[in-house]
């Protein structure tokens, strides 16, 4: 039996993506793209995760402030709201990246990708310096399930409150106007929501990550 051209595309790409994968879950080190911008690593701590968090959430706090200020500006001022607005989804979006990367890191690789906040950058450029107990997996037991779960609702809130500002943004790009104001106005209301809803998620996967924190530290502290 012959293997059409296609099928043998698609099945050398899917053996590539694995390897790429493993060797992330392996290293735990960033890979560096073109420009020398890199990835987001393939493993995070329990403070890490935590501060990525409080950081969408001020971002999602400044956005909904930057899109009330959109809705409520004269036609004067509409321009510069715009701008300010537009660059605020910017933010959104470059935070959003890491919610992604929490969530399906946890759904892929599992509890390992939580590993001890001791781990160095350095072991990525030098890993011949890397010591061996340089990478503790996190002891966080049953609360992983919880943290997984967590971080799943917030990138399914990210994704709506994302598309709805995109469509705020696309449509007002092309004139700002207190008449394309009013015709996008449904959708505005509706990223409200959404950012409220985002807010909310990322409120219960910090608490959740939080537990987490408490209950590893009590067991370090009994010796345990």
């Amino acid at each position: 039996m012959t293997t059409e051209p296609g099928s043998a595309r698609r099945a050398a790409a899917l053996l590539t993506a694995m390897l790429i994968a493993a060797t992330l879950t392996i290293s735990g080190c960033a890979v560096f793209g073109k420009g020398g911008s890199s990835a987001a690593p393939a493993t995070a701590t329990l403070q890490s995760a935590q501060a990525d968090y409080a950081q969408a959430q001020m971002q999602t706090e400044a956005t909904e402030e930057a899109l009330d200020e959109l809705s409520a500006s004269p036609d004067v001022d509409l321009a510069q709201a715009y701008r300010s607005f537009a660059a605020s989804v910017e933010g959104v979006q470059a935070t959003g990246e890491r919610l992604i990367t929490h969530a399906d890191a946890m759904h892929f690789i599992g509890a390992s990708y939580f590993v001890e906040s001791e781990q160095s950058a350095t072991a990525c450029v030098f890993p011949r310096l890397q010591r061996p107990g340089n990478r503790r997996t996190e002891e966080i037991g049953t609360y992983f399930d919880a943290i997984a779960e967590e971080a799943w609702q917030v990138k399914r809130a990210y994704r709506a409150f994302q598309l709805d500002l995109s469509l705020i943004r696309d449509h007002l790009s092309r004139n700002p106007t207190p008449k394309s104001i009013e015709t996008i106005t449904p959708t505005m209301l509706k990223a409200k929501v959404e950012g409220e809803s985002l807010k909310y998620a990322l409120e219960q996967a910090s608490a959740a990550l939080e537990r987490a924190k408490t209950a590893k530290g009590s067991k370090a502290g009994a010796g345990g």
